[in-house]
């Protein structure tokens, strides 16, 4: 049984895909895989080089997690990106459901009699 602690956080799965998106002027989105998660710290690869530095959003199955590019090397014919995580949304699936839910409710009370 998980504790009240686990439950809140993030998990991950080797190697699991995940959307990588570098905030800012001229943001982009790129796909990766999560090789792991310890605390605050992430490391992902993807196919193509990322600048250091840079505010970084990542989304992992139903969680988003916003922090900073912290390095980026060169591994066989990847790139290994660390990211430093300081924000975690979780849940976004039930948070979805919650706000499509509340949208029905307003188009009914809405909707002329």
């Amino acid at each position: 049984m998980e504790s009240a602690r686990e439950s809140r956080e993030p998990h991950v799965q080797c190697y699991q895909s995940a959307e990588l998106t570098l905030l800012g002027a001229g943001g982009y989105s790129i796909s990766g895989h999560v090789i792991n998660l310890t605390g605050q710290n992430m490391r992902i690869v993807v196919n193509q080089p990322v600048g250091v530095k840079i505010a970084a959003s990542i989304r992992v199955g139903d969680w988003l997690a916003f922090g900073e590019v912290y390095y980026c090397e060169l591994e066989h014919s990847h790139y290994a990106v660390g990211l430093r995580l300081d924000q975690v949304v979780m849940g976004l699936r039930e948070l979805d459901a919650l706000r499509r839910n509340r949208l029905n409710e307003r188009a009914d009370a809405l909707a002329p009699q």
